[in-house]
């Protein structure tokens, strides 16, 4: 049986909710979940597989959802790299010196911060469904058509969501987004509906989430080409779907090119959400090929 413990990580500022998987002597693997996603983005079969197979495994909320701590924005905004700090936080809180970072979108983003800022807590990094924490030669050009059309399709399913007046019926309401997102692959709506059910209910402000948007869209109104990518020096994989309308799969491919000798895998079918359980095996796979090289 895995063992599982919960626990908060308190600083002076930030109380962060966090769930280990595992024996605590074997190397440490973190998955940092997506933008306003709460540690069980990740689901339990997912962080039990990779325990399985001889990882200590830590999953967290980030700041301002589930059970971690909702920030006054007027008189605490913070960054990405604020939110890249909070992993390596968790890792204090174990005492964890280094750990495997697995991040997927805005926890793609953070990986690359991570990589980049603290360097010394690396072991291995893999982004999934990301963009570059910087404007690249791959990615300096306007959006062509279709990627335009798809983020204007996407655009309108999330205006159209509406809140219902159960949780069950709110919860539903989520589901064509989470459809559009999964890609060719078929939506399994008990995880689905299992990570929105856990968000709603366990996020504490019910508007803190927004600060993730504000965060967001400071961090690219700044965006500008750094030279940071090419400096991460760490073994690095990078998944991505071709069939992501959120993040288009050349930013996936931008990411990989721009870090020393990273790893790129595209799965074909793939979108920016993977709520299907055969997904989420193959992606824990290539995860588990891609760091099982340090657990000796």
């Amino acid at each position: 049986m895995i063992n599982y413990c919960k626990k908060n990580i308190v600083t002076q500022d930030l109380v962060l909710h966090s769930e280990a998987f595992g024996d605590h002597s074997k190397p440490a693997c973190i998955l940092i979940a997506c933008k306003q996603g709460t540690a069980r983005f990740w689901s339990d079969s997912f962080c039990q597989n990779l325990a399985g197979q001889g990882f200590f495994v830590i999953r967290y909320d980030h700041r301002d959802v589930g059970e971690s701590s909702a920030i006054d924005w007027q008189k605490k905004p913070y960054t990405m790299q604020d939110m890249a700090k909070d992993a390596v936080l968790i890792l204090d809180g174990y005492d964890i010196k280094k750990a495997h970072f697995v991040g997927d979108s805005l926890g793609g983003w953070l990986c690359q911060w991570i990589g980049f800022n603290h360097s010394e807590r690396v072991l291995s990094l893999t982004i999934i469904s990301a963009a570059p924490v910087e404007i690249t030669e791959k990615t300096s050009s306007h959006l062509n058509k279709e990627e335009q059309e798809n983020m204007e399709n996407l655009s309108k399913i999330f205006l159209s969501r509406t809140d219902g007046t159960t949780l069950e019926n709110t919860i539903q309401s989520y589901l064509p987004i989470w459809r559009h997102t999964n890609g060719d692959f078929p939506l399994d709506e008990t995880v689905a509906k299992d990570f929105t059910k856990d968000f709603l209910t366990r996020t504490k402000n019910k508007n803190a989430g927004k600060n993730h948007e504000l965060m967001l869209s400071a961090f690219l109104a700044t965006m500008k080409p750094l030279g940071i990518l090419q400096k991460i020096n760490c073994p690095t994989l990078v998944i991505h779907g071709d069939k992501d309308t959120v993040i288009p799969l050349r930013f996936g491919q931008a990411v990989a090119a721009e870090i020393t000798n990273a790893k790129f895998v595209m799965i074909p079918g793939m979108g920016h959400s993977f709520f299907n359980q055969k997904l989420a095996k193959k992606i824990a796979a290539l995860i588990l090929e891609h760091i099982s090289f340090s657990k000796n």
